[in-house]
């Protein structure tokens, strides 16, 4: 490490020439000399250990969460495509190209009245692929939950993320895709799946997921029913007079086997809810 004001030096001359020095006078005591730990080149003994997890279980460092079979995957594509068919509360009036497409279906942007992808019991696991299209690099963040890196462009990752607790992951040309595995809790809710991109994510490259426990389940349906009795939580949609509540769809793509979902009815996988503001309809992939 190289610091301005540095008064001792290592030995080591940087790429200007100039002597690499690792000491610096403290600005609040000017008789205390400060010692930077790690120096450069031969002198950098830091290093990242074979994995991260404590290996203070005597059990050959095995990472606390192991990885299972999951109860259902998924693969989550982030894609350039021609769509208008965000909605509440993107009404845009242009043309976006950032959209998100389940299991190989048609690519949306997001609209709160549309459920992508159904959690239906607190304590399911799943193991999810998140892809980029054309090379775009995409940081991706799940929302409410961390998940164990699996696999990094189909091989085992770094050290660095090698079945370690992560909520946002880079993907693109760079960097590969990702797997990882991840097992929802108890509040079930409404939340977000997103690019971090801040364009991508202000032009709608988002989607909604719903998980469900008993609190939301239908009643007289009771917590011992494994797929059915669902109960997908209202959108809000807020204006300056106030805040109201509609009624959300399900993509049948994110349903995974899910049959009742109870008064929510399937949305269209291509299509917007309510009239598109350009009137493409159908999505077009891959532009």
């Amino acid at each position: 490490m190289v610091v301005d004001g540095s008064t001792k030096e290592t030995g080591i001359v940087g790429a200007d020439g100039v002597p690499i020095t690792n000491e610096i006078i403290s600005t609040d005591d000017g008789t205390t000399r400060l010692t930077i730990a790690n120096s450069c080149g031969r002198n950098d003994m830091s290093n990242v250990p074979r994995n991260l997890y404590p290996d203070d279980i005597g059990r050959n460092n095995l990472p606390q969460i192991p990885e299972v079979t999951p109860d259902r995957t998924r693969v989550i594509e982030f894609v350039r495509a021609e769509t208008e068919n965000g909605g509440l509360p993107f009404d845009h009036p242009l043309q976006d190209p950032w959209a998100v497409k389940i299991d190989g279906e048609f690519p949306h942007q997001l609209d709160l009245r549309r459920v992508s992808m159904l959690i239906p019991r607190p304590g399911e696991i799943e193991h999810w692929t998140i892809k980029s299209d054309m090379g775009w690099g995409h940081p991706v963040h799940l929302h409410f939950e961390e998940a164990l890196t699996l696999t990094r462009g189909g091989e085992k990752p770094s050290n660095t993320e090698d079945r370690i607790r992560k909520d946002v992951w880079h993907i693109g040309q760079m960097s590969g895709d990702v797997k990882f595995q991840v097992s929802f809790g108890e509040f079930g809710g409404a939340y977000v799946n997103h690019c971090h991109n801040t364009i991508h994510e202000d032009n709608a490259m988002l989607l909604r997921y719903d998980t469900n426990n008993k609190t939301f389940r239908q009643k007289g349906m009771g917590d011992a029913v494994a797929h059915s009795g669902i109960v997908i939580l209202p959108t809000p949609d807020p204006k300056p007079n106030g805040v109201t509540y509609v009624q959300p769809c399900a993509l049948p793509e994110g349903k995974s086997g899910i049959e009742n979902t109870g008064t929510v009815s399937d949305c269209t996988s291509g299509q917007a809810i309510g009239e598109p503001a350009n009137k493409l309809g159908k999505a077009k992939q891959n532009i």
